[in-house]
C-alpha cells in the first residue's frame, strides 16, 4: 500500500516494495516537488545562515569573508543580517580619582601632648610643674642644676615616671604624652608656678583624638559567571575590623599610613590578582580589574569607599541585537568591464555599521561605536539570490 506523502500542500502517494505496476508518475512527481523545494531553500548562489566577528571602530572597509557573490552568475539578492554586541571578558573599573589616604582606612586616634621649656633654671628653685594632678617640686622631685638642659632632663625622668604620660626631653624642651590615644587625656592638667622661667604649652594636653574602630571600608568584585562575590577590605590598623560582608569572599589588602594613593592601587592590585580570578591594572587613579574568563557578570555593589566610583560593564556573551536589516543587492549593467551594484540597506535599532559591496561582490563593513569599549561583535547573515 502506497505512503501518502504531502510536500508543499500536495500528497503523493509514494509506492513501497512490492507495489502494482503504474506507480512511477507519483515517484517522479514526488522527487520533482521535494527538487523544487529544496531548490528554494538553498539555491545556486544562495548563503545559509552564518556568522562573521566584527570588530569595533574598524574605520576602514573590512572583508565579510563568508558574505560574498560570484558578479559572473548572481545579478540580484537579498541580504538578512543582525548585528550583535559581545563580549569574552567583563571590565569593572573602580575610580579612586577624587579619594585621599583617610578615605581607604578607618581614623586612628592620637595622643594628647604639651610642653615645658626650662628658660633659666637658676631661677627654678622650689618651683612647681603639675601634670594631671600631680606636682612636682623642684628640690624634690626634679633638680635645676647645671643648665637649662640638664634641668629638662631631670624634669623629664620625673614626669616619665607618673601614671598615664610619658615624657622625654630635647635641649631644654620637654614633652609630655599621654600613654593612649583619645581625647580623655585633653583633660590632663599641665600647670607650672614659674610662667617665665617653665613656661607650659597649655593648661592641659592637647591633640588627643579618639580610635574609629569599625568595619573596614572595602569594595567588591564578582568573578565571571557570578561564581564568587569578593569583598577586598583595607586594613591598616586594629581599628580596621573585617566586615565579613554575607555570602562573599574577604581579601584583605595590608595599607601602611605613609603609602600614597598610587602606592594604594598597587597594593590592591596584587590582592586583586592573587584570586587568580581577575587581571587587573592601575594608573595611579584607578583599578581596571578584567575576569580571569568568559561569562557575564550581573551582581555589582559599589564600593563604600567615600569618593570612589565603580563602573561596572558585563551581561551575557551575547548581549543582543544592536541593529538588524535587510539588503538589496542589484547589479547593473558593467561599465568598461567592471561590475557594478544597486546596493540599498535597511537598518534598524542602534547600530553603527555601514556597509557596502565591491565590484568583486564582496560585503564589507565600518564600525563606529556600535559595540562599546572593550566589546567585539558578530553579524548573523543569510542571503537569497534572486535572480542568476
Amino acid at each position: 500500500m502506497p505512503i501518502p506523502l504531502t510536500v508543499n500542500g500536495n500528497t503523493y502517494n509514494y509506492p513501497v516494495a512490492g507495489e502494482d505496476p503504474n506507480w512511477g508518475k507519483e515517484a517522479s512527481d514526488w522527487a520533482l516537488e521535494v527538487t523544487n523545494v529544496l531548490a528554494s531553500v538553498l539555491g545556486d548562489g544562495d548563503i545559509l545562515e552564518d556568522n562573521f566577528p566584527i570588530i569595533n571602530n574598524a574605520n576602514v572597509y573590512t572583508d565579510i569573508s563568508k558574505l560574498n557573490f560570484n558578479p559572473n552568475v548572481v545579478r540580484s539578492a537579498l541580504i538578512s543580517y543582525v548585528i550583535h554586541r559581545t563580549f569574552d571578558l567583563a571590565t569593572q573599573v573602580v575610580d579612586f580619582s577624587a579619594s585621599v589616604h583617610a578615605d581607604f582606612v578607618n581614623q586612628v586616634g592620637a595622643q594628647a601632648t604639651g610642653t615645658v621649656t626650662i628658660v633659666d633654671y637658676s631661677l627654678l628653685a622650689g618651683a612647681t610643674i603639675t601634670v594631671n594632678g600631680t606636682a612636682l617640686v623642684e628640690g624634690v622631685d626634679w633638680a635645676a642644676a647645671v643648665d637649662n638642659d640638664t634641668t629638662a632632663t631631670s624634669l623629664a625622668s620625673a614626669i616619665d615616671a607618673l601614671a598615664l604620660v610619658g615624657a622625654v626631653s630635647a635641649l631644654n624642651v620637654v614633652t609630655i604624652t599621654a600613654d593612649a590615644n583619645g581625647t580623655a587625656a585633653n583633660s590632663y592638667n599641665l600647670l607650672t608656678s614659674d610662667a617665665v622661667n617653665a613656661p607650659v604649652s597649655a593648661a592641659t594636653l592637647l591633640g588627643g583624638i579618639d580610635d574609629v574602630v569599625a568595619p573596614a571600608k572595602y569594595f567588591t568584585l564578582t568573578s565571571a559567571n557570578d561564581v564568587t562575590s569578593y569583598y577586598f577590605w583595607m586594613s591598616e590598623s586594629p581599628n580596621d575590623v573585617d566586615p565579613a560582608v554575607v555570602g562573599m569572599t574577604g581579601v584583605p589588602v595590608v595599607l601602611i599610613p605613609s603609602f600614597t594613593l598610587s602606592d594604594i592601587l598597587q597594593t590592591i592590585r596584587a590582592a586583586v590578582n592573587s584570586t587568580l580570578d581577575f587581571n587587573s591594572t592601575e594608573d595611579g587613579v584607578s583599578l581596571t580589574v578584567i575576569a580571569a574568563a568568559a561569562g557575564p557578570i550581573t551582581i555589582v555593589q559599589t564600593t563604600n569607599i567615600p569618593n570612589s566610583v565603580m563602573q561596572p560593564y558585563g551581561g551575557e556573551i551575547t548581549y543582543g541585537a544592536t541593529e538588524s536589516g535587510e539588503i538589496q543587492l542589484t547589479q547593473l549593467v558593467p561599465v568598461n568591464n567592471i561590475f557594478q551594484w544597486d546596493f540599498t540597506q535597511t537598518a534598524y535599532g542602534s547600530g553603527g555599521v555601514s556597509l557596502s559591496i565591491t565590484p568583486t561582490g564582496q560585503l564589507q563593513y565600518q564600525s563606529t561605536n556600535i559595540i562599546g569599549a572593550n566589546y567585539t561583535g558578530k553579524i548573523t547573515f543569510a542571503a537569497k539570490v534572486l535572480n542568476v
